[in-house]
């Protein structure tokens, strides 16, 4: 499991594109395809890779490739750590 290290304020996460969905106590990526959330209460990281057809959105492509980017940008960082298996 990745999540983000307990001492990183996860408003940090806005200067990386994320936005706060306080309906879901969440960060994600993009409110309406979201494929990278972080929840506040535990700070998980999960990413949604099955991204589906393009043929009904062709936008979501480019939305997926830029919460891979998001989440790499992050990794970089070293705001993220890996916890159990």
């Amino acid at each position: 499991m990745l999540k983000i290290k307990d001492n990183v304020d996860l408003k940090e996460l806005e200067k990386y594109g994320m936005k706060y969905n306080g309906g879901s106590e969440c960060y994600v990526d993009d409110y309406v395809y979201s494929y990278l959330t972080i929840y506040t209460t535990d700070k998980e990281v999960i990413i949604d890779a099955n991204y589906g057809s393009f043929d009904n959105f062709k936008g979501r492509k480019k939305i997926y490739d830029n919460a891979m980017s998001i989440l790499y940008d992050l990794i970089k960082a070293d705001l993220v750590e890996k916890v159990g298996e």
